[in-house]
């Protein structure tokens, strides 16, 4: 018996909901005031806290990238629907 058979995007969406709870923990974990939006200052500190150097103008660049509203900063509804176009590309 063959298993049925299902898309890439089936697939990634199947991936990108498993790792939904992490990244809403991820999330609230580097929004250290607590106010539901990640500033640029908490965005640094948390890839610092991940291991990650990053250089300020590619740093700059990332922030913008997810921040679709342009308020600089960057909500968790913002945070999801990026990660989720990068799972995407």
């Amino acid at each position: 018996m063959t298993a049925p058979q299902i898309s890439n995007d089936e697939y990634l969406q199947r991936e990108f909901d498993k790792m939904d709870k992490e990244l809403k923990q991820a999330f609230n974990e580097v929004d250290t005031n607590k106010d539901g939006l990640i500033s640029p200052q908490e965005a640094r500190k948390g890839i610092i806290l991940a291991g990650e150097r990053i250089p300020g103008r590619s740093f700059g660049h990332i922030v913008q990238m997810f921040d679709d509203n342009h308020d600089g900063q960057m909500s968790l509804e913002e945070f999801l629907n990026n990660v989720q176009k990068l799972i995407h590309k």
